[in-house]
């Protein structure tokens, strides 16, 4: 499971995990799953959690 993504704060949260890659120079060497998490972000905004949970789960295979 991704996990919670129905949190009041799930945006938050994705945002800082997108700043810390960034902080550690790792963005350019994950693009495809940065790129993913981004979508994600919009997704939630949006309101559509199906969306957002299968970006979420495409950058997490993608990191494995």
């Amino acid at each position: 499971m991704v996990g919670d993504i129905t949190r009041h704060d799930a945006v938050e949260e994705l945002r800082a995990g997108l700043a810390w890659t960034a902080a550690c120079g790792q963005t350019c060497q994950l693009t495809g799953p940065v790129a993913k998490v981004r979508r994600a972000i919009g997704e939630l905004q949006d309101g559509d959690l199906a969306a957002a949970e299968a970006q979420l789960r495409g950058a997490l295979a993608a990191l494995r």
